[in-house]
This record gives structure tokens, C-alpha cells and sequence, in this order.
């Protein structure tokens, strides 16, 4: 007997990394005959690429229901910014069990974030940045990119630049405002915050764009050849389906592990060194994309990628394996229901 409609509520962590992937899988029960709403922490102090996003995909996505949840400001606005968002997070459960209780009817379940317990842009103006790639060789332009919570000092900065422009490879890369300036400066400072002359003299082989790029269109982009990356584990399964060696940075949560497995076990990417200790130098930064871009290690990674990119490929396909444990949990919870129907009656 087919299962019948259902309404899941999906509840993601703070940062457009978490957000994205519920988002598709709000898609996906859409695709299977349910309804979604998607119920998203909306902090006062919160960061402005994180409500864009949230209006991009809800513009985008008119079948599935937003709904934003007022929170109040984090008790500790000067702590780290993991510890900053569990506090987020812990202050808005209030918000989401009256959210819940103001349903309608009850949900068939609430699907959570695992932080809990970072988009297609439809129909809007193409971003500069890929026309601007669609003018690159094929394989040939690194792409920087560290998350909607990814910020550096304006030392790193520089040194991220200088690595740059001294590996002498063509660059698309995502800045942010250093962590201690974003709220004065929400957008940032390129001319301040990078070396003297950088933009001109990189003018034509490399784009800087402030915050936020399409980050799943650039990774599918025929002109990318590799991806300097967080190690979010969103971006990464972009980066195995399209293909691309990763150059870790891991900055903070689940990332240092997801790096172990991508260059350890998987072999499809490379680490930086220096980010434990807090500052990564030009020259490794120049040596790493050298390696990946322009060496028989960087040829092995590709051929590693190769295999990676099938076995996802038939993982989604029909009959994958995810294809299998998702119609497989869609089972156990129409059982679970009728199961918890009957004790009631």
C-alpha cells in the first residue's frame, strides 16, 4: 500500500552550509508526494549572507514553506563562534516547540540538523562570476571558497593573497570580512585587507568577489580545476560530483575530521599545513595549488575523484544505495505511525 502524504518540519544549524542540504532534502520529499517546511534560527546578531540566502532559496523554492524563528542575542557576543552558535541554538528551542505546537496538525516528524540534537538561485540574474569564468581555459582556475562562516585575519589574508599571485595560477576566490570587523564592515575592504597593487596585478587571471559567490554552479563550472575548501562536508560531496581536487583547510566542528578522510582514506585531496597553529604561509599555499594543478600527484587525484564521482553518481541513481535507505526510512516512519495510531486507539 503506498505510504500515505506526510509533513516533515526540517530544522537546520546556523550557516548556509547547514541550510542547503535540508533544503534538497526538502526537494526530495517534495519529488515523493509530501510537504516540507523548513523552520530557520533567525538570531538578531545573525550575519547578513545567511538572511540572503534564506530569501534566495525561498524565492526559488515557492513549494516549500519557510518560516523564521526569533531567538534572542547569544549571552556571549565576544566567544568563539562554535560555542556562539551552540548558545544560538540552545536559546532557540523555546522557539521551535511553539512553533511546532502552532501547526495546523501535528507533524509527521521533525528532521534535525545533526548540530541540532551550509543553492540553486533560480530565476535570478546570473552571478558576474560565472560569465567571468566562462571566458577561462577549461580545468584551469582555482576556486577558494570557506563557508558562510568562514572568515581570516587580515594577516591570513594577505598571505592567502601572496600565495596566489606567486603560484601564478588563475584564481575565483570568496572573501569575507576578517571575524573582529563584520559588524562594522559586513562587506569587505578589498583594497585594505589585501597587498597593495594585488588586484591589479592580478587583473584578467584571477576575480575576488565579497562573501557570498553560487557556490554549487562554480564547482560544476567547466573552467574549475580545483577547490581550496573548509572541508564542509556540503562542500565536499560538491566537489567528489563535480570532480574536483580539494586543497583542506579545516577551521573548525566536524572539518579536521571530513579533511582526514578526503586525504587519508579517500585520497581525492590534499591538506595545508600550518592552519593548527593558526596562520598557513604564502609558500605553502603556492606549493599545495603547484601540486594539485601542475603534478602526476595532482593527475592521481583526479583519477581517485574519477571512481569517487561513480560511486556517488550510483548511489543517487535508481536502485543507489541512498536512493535505498531513504525510501527505506520513509517506510519505518509510515510504520512508526501506524504503530503509534494504534496505541491510541
Amino acid at each position: 500500500m503506498a505510504a500515505s502524504a506526510k509533513t516533515f518540519v526540517l530544522y537546520p544549524s546556523l550557516g548556509v552550509g547547514h541550510l542547503i542540504p535540508m533544503v534538497e532534502l526538502a526537494k526530495h520529499l517534495l519529488r515523493r508526494g509530501h510537504s516540507a517546511v523548513v523552520a530557520v534560527v533567525d538570531p538578531p546578531d545573525g550575519d547578513a549572507a545567511s538572511a540572503a540566502a534564506v530569501a534566495r532559496l525561498a524565492a526559488a523554492n515557492p513549494s516549500i514553506a519557510f518560516r523564521l524563528l526569533a531567538v534572542p542575542p547569544s549571552p556571549d557576543p565576544a566567544a568563539h563562534p562554535v560555542r556562539r552558535a551552540h548558545d544560538t541554538l540552545r536559546l532557540a528551542n523555546p522557539a521551535l516547540r511553539a512553533f511546532l505546537r502552532a501547526l495546523p496538525a501535528p507533524a509527521d516528524a521533525l528532521l534535525l540538523d545533526m548540530f541540532c540534537g551550509d543553492a540553486s538561485a533560480g530565476g535570478e540574474k546570473r552571478h558576474e562570476c560565472l560569465a567571468w569564468l566562462d571566458a577561462q581555459p577549461e580545468k584551469s582556475v582555482v576556486f577558494l571558497c570557506f563557508g558562510s562562516k568562514g572568515a581570516f585575519s587580515a594577516a591570513q589574508l594577505k598571505e592567502i593573497a601572496r600565495g596566489l599571485e606567486s603560484s601564478g595560477h588563475r584564481f575565483l576566490w570568496a572573501v569575507r570580512s576578517p571575524p573582529e570587523e563584520q559588524r562594522e564592515f559586513p562587506e569587505p575592504d578589498l583594497g585594505r585587507l589585501l597587498p597593495a597593487g594585488f588586484l591589479e596585478r592580478t587583473r584578467g587571471r584571477g576575480m575576488v568577489v565579497k562573501n557570498w559567490v553560487p557556490q554549487a554552479e562554480v564547482v560544476r563550472h567547466e573552467a574549475v580545476g580545483a577547490f581550496m575548501t573548509h572541508c564542509g562536508w556540503n562542500s565536499a560531496l560538491e566537489a567528489i560530483m563535480s570532480g574536483l581536487p580539494m586543497v583542506c583547510w579545516p577551521l573548525y566542528a566536524e572539518q579536521a575530521q571530513n579533511k582526514v578522510f578526503m586525504v587519508e582514506e579517500m585520497k581525492i585531496a590534499v591538506a595545508l599545513e600550518g592552519y593548527e597553529k593558526g596562520t598557513v604561509k604564502a609558500e605553502e599555499i603556492d606549493a599545495k595549488l603547484r601540486l594539485v594543478m601542475e603534478t602526476e600527484e595532482g593527475r592521481k587525484l583526479r583519477e581517485m575523484l574519477a571512481a569517487a564521482r561513480k560511486m556517488a553518481s550510483d548511489a543517487i541513481g535508481d536502485g543507489g544505495s541512498s536512493e535505498v535507505a531513504f525510501a527505506e526510512f520513509l517506510r519505518d516512519l509510515e510504520s512508526s505511525s501506524m504503530e503509534n495510531e494504534g496505541c491510541n486507539n
